[in-house]
């Protein structure tokens, strides 16, 4: 339990911490953070992860 509920701390500190950067960059360390599991996520959720705009996620991928 007390691992789970790190691990999930770490997701929220990691969100936080990426929603602060300009929308460029969001989008460079996502990839990177989540490189191993990235083509497997839709990229509507990823938009919705990174509030950014479905379209714009689109054209800068």
């Amino acid at each position: 339990m007390i691992i789970l509920n790190n691990q999930y701390i770490q997701q929220l500190n990691f969100r936080t911490l990426i929603i602060e950067l300009p929308v460029p960059q969001r989008l460079q360390q996502f990839k990177h953070h989540f490189a191993p599991s990235v083509n497997y996520l839709k990229k509507k959720d990823v938009a919705a992860y990174l509030n950014v705009s479905y379209n714009y996620l689109i054209a800068n991928w």
